[in-house]
């Protein structure tokens, strides 16, 4: 006797298999080569909803405010270092970390801002024009972070509300 489930299916379809040819070996070793209607079910609808979830491997994470501008640093030359790829309309993955990513958009002649794990800018203190030395290569001073609430506290002090 046979138990399969969605997880069983599931653990089959991550190691190669495709829904027709788990049916197919299926099949091939069932009593009178024929499947229950329930399992066929089971084996089809598990592979429908396998892989509609994507996990890529990426170093930093590209977003833009627009489309145009997102598939323009994609194909531009400069930046073929990156390994940048389209993933949305407007965000691209980059095979370098954000430090290096934020160098070469610079070098390319973008204006891009960095953020932390939480989304906050990441302020950069202490460096040249652009962040990038005069032989183009980022300056090598860590950028002072300052979070949201440090801006806002700022912002309320020069309009004298603190």
């Amino acid at each position: 006797m046979w138990r399969l489930s969605a997880t069983s299916v599931g653990r089959a379809l991550n190691e190669g298999y495709t829904g027709a040819l788990l049916l197919e070996e299926l099949s091939a070793v069932a009593v009178d080569g024929s499947l229950p209607q329930t399992l066929e079910y089971l084996v089809k609808d598990t592979a429908r909803v396998h892989g509609q979830i994507r996990v890529a491997a990426s170093a930093s994470c590209v977003r833009c405010v627009d489309e145009a501008l997102a598939r323009e640093m994609v194909a531009d030359r400069a930046l073929r270092d990156l390994r940048a790829r389209l993933i949305a309309g407007t965000v691209l993955v980059s095979a370098k970390p954000p430090e290096e990513t934020t160098a070469l958009l610079r070098r390319a002649g973008y204006m891009p801002v960095r953020e932390d794990e939480s989304g906050d800018p990441v302020i950069e203190r202490g460096r040249s024009t652009g962040g990038v030395t005069e032989d183009g290569q980022e300056s090598a001073r860590l950028p002072h972070v300052v979070r949201q609430q440090e801006l806002e506290s700022c912002a309320r002090s020069l309009m004298g509300l603190s």
